[in-house]
């Protein structure tokens, strides 16, 4: 049978369901077929709707003699499914690259790869396909320097036409109308977009696996690379598809193929939870974004070096002021290094700026004039890493009093959930979607709050001789219980922009002009806000205070917003928020929130 011996049909029908098998050919079970639409990845018709016939189709083509261009050969095109099987049944002849395959020879001999890291880009609120973070994967090389920007990196995204407008693209990622597919880039071009471009951080894991299972990954780089799939952009995307093709080579799942849902962060809290209990991840490494290098830059500097440096990028080398001529050696240095560091940061931002260019030769023109010194390493010693971050699905129980109503409890559940005072390291920022509470008492069960949408975005890093202002920002879009006894509702939509500051690590304070409208009071509120956040390590707080003018019925208005944030565990932690606005009496809300 097949040009081989092989034991009888219910072998191969076992071997079938054999979880790598199933892998390999991105079945899923639930729907019952392969995530992969790319017709040349199936060599039965009916492979990507059954497993058992695309195992025999795979076992036939191997003893099918090589034709005229052997590279199109399936032992050629599929290595990874024959290395696997190589273990589960006797291929007569079987070579892990047949010398035939010219191709996949030369592919895997260029590439030199010791280990393989998940990689996790940070959400960017700018871009709503982009908030939720991204994640791909690295094909390291050791023998290059350490996070050498040259090691291969595969990525998984959608085909998008370009100059798409917004509405589009959630229109037709949320209903699988794009293809999307794996691909092959060096490190340094994610690096440019995501660090360089976005200024987004950038986690590495890099995984303890085997070296036969680094080679089997490659093999099935080379099956896969190219081969269409459809995007979904709420459950099969980027973090889930990275995922399903890392559990070819793990010997545990990290992506829930039942979930509506899936983040990308959620892969790299389930390999972090594999690894407690396995030590599946060699090391956690960060990857800051060029941002926060700078800014970093800027504030291991001296207050003498800061001010020559500000002078120098103010009015240009060529009227270097006295203070800087009075600094030592080391201190030149440090300002010199500094300039030139600024200056490729404003040409990463904008290239075309032919001045930036001018002056950043300068800069150099004189950095050669001064001794050679090793730069010091910038360390980012209080950055957590994702996976120590709270998890992104909350729920949470409270009860809550006011005076105008008596106490009842009230729970709440969000798929996705990162909050200004929760344990993570956007220090502030905010992104939280469908978050809804349901109130309950003895006398009634009732929609307290549904939150459809809430970002918050601070500036915190800011240079004082900058020309480009960085806004703070803001936009809620929810709807609330304002009177539950008569059940009456508000729907608004706010919105506000502004500038923030951190004078310490831990304080951040900030002032936005907000503008919103409400269904219920049928107003439309201007005012003024300021706010802060204080960090104090497992607890933080949050405060915004509003005093405007409601432009529809022409009175003030003002608000009050108190919340405070315990962490007492990894999944758990207390709040206390209070809340104070015309029109509504104070409102008190202390409970537990659960992270999942």
């Amino acid at each position: 049978m097949f040009g081989a011996d092989f034991n009888q049909d219910s072998n191969l029908s076992k071997i079938s369901q054999q979880r790598t098998w199933l892998k390999l050919l991105y079945y899923d079970e639930k729907n019952q077929e392969s995530d992969v639409i790319a017709n040349d990845y199936f060599l039965s018709t009916q492979g990507r709707h059954d497993p058992l016939e695309e195992l025999k189709a795979t076992i036939e083509a191997y003893y099918k003699p090589f034709g005229i261009d052997p590279n199109t050969h399936a032992m050629c095109q599929f290595p990874a499914r024959y290395s696997w099987l190589s273990r589960k049944l006797e291929l007569k002849g079987y070579q892990p690259v047949n010398p035939k395959c010219v191709n996949l020879r030369k592919s895997i001999s260029d590439q030199s790869v010791d280990s393989i890291s998940l990689m996790f880009v940070g959400g960017y609120l700018s871009n709503p396909a982009s908030s939720f973070g991204h994640s791909f994967i690295k094909l390291n090389n050791h023998e290059q320097t350490k996070n050498n920007l040259f090691d291969l990196s595969i990525s998984y995204g959608a085909d998008v036409p370009e100059n798409e407008n917004m509405f589009a693209y959630m229109y037709k990622g949320l209903f699988g109308k794009y293809t999307a597919a794996f691909k092959d880039k060096y490190f340094f071009t994610q690096d440019l977009v995501y660090s360089n471009n976005e200024f987004r951080d950038i986690w590495e894991y890099e995984l303890d696996i085997p070296k036969e299972k680094v080679s089997m990954f490659q093999f099935h780089l080379w099956e896969i690379l190219g081969k269409n799939f459809t995007y979904l952009f709420l459950n099969k995307n980027c973090g889930y598809e990275v995922a399903k093709m890392l559990e070819i080579i793990l010997d545990q799942d990290i992506a829930e193929s039942s979930k509506v849902w899936f983040a990308p962060v959620e892969s790299i809290n389930t390999l972090a939870k594999i690894d407690s209990q396995n030590g599946i991840i060699k090391q956690r490494i960060y990857h800051p974004s060029e941002q926060k290098k700078v800014y970093k830059k800027y504030q291991e500097l001296s207050e003498a070096e800061k001010v020559t440096s500000a002078y120098l990028i103010e009015k240009g080398m060529e009227d270097s002021n006295q203070t800087y001529k009075t600094l030592n050696t080391t201190e030149k240095t440090n300002v010199i290094n500094f300039v030139i560091m600024y200056y490729n940061y404003l040409l990463i931002k904008d290239n075309s700026i032919q001045e930036y260019e001018r002056l950043k030769k300068k800069a150099l023109i004189e950095r050669f004039s001064l001794p050679i010194q090793r730069e010091t390493e910038l360390k980012f010693p209080d950055v957590l890493a994702p996976d120590y971050n709270d998890k992104p699905i909350i729920f949470s129980i409270s009860h809550n009093t006011s005076k105008k109503e008596s106490g009842y409890y009230s729970m709440g559940f969000t798929p996705y959930a990162i909050t200004s005072t929760g344990n993570n390291n956007l220090e502030g920022d905010e992104l939280a979607v469908l978050n809804t509470e349901i109130g309950f008492s003895e006398e009634k069960l009732f929609l307290k709050d549904f939150n459809l949408i809430s970002i918050k975005q601070f500036n915190r890093y800011s240079i004082p001789f900058e020309d480009e202002m960085k806004l703070s920002w803001q936009l809620e879009i929810s709807t609330k219980n304002v009177d539950i006894k008569n059940e009456r509702y508000d729907t608004f939509i706010k919105a506000g922009i502004g500038n923030s500051w951190m004078p310490t690590d831990n304080l951040l304070i900030y002032a936005m002009l907000d503008a919103s409208g409400h269904s219920h009071y049928q107003s439309l509120i201007v005012s003024p806000e300021i706010g802060m956040r204080l960090d104090i390590g497992v607890a933080k707080v949050m405060a915004a205070f509003e005093d405007g003018y409601d432009l529809a019925k022409m009175r003030r208005y003002h608000a009050t917003k108190i919340t405070s944030n315990i962490n007492i565990g990894k999944d758990m932690a207390l709040f206390l928020q209070y809340e104070d606005q015309k029109d509504e009496c104070n409102k008190l809300m202390a409970g537990m929130r659960f992270f999942f």
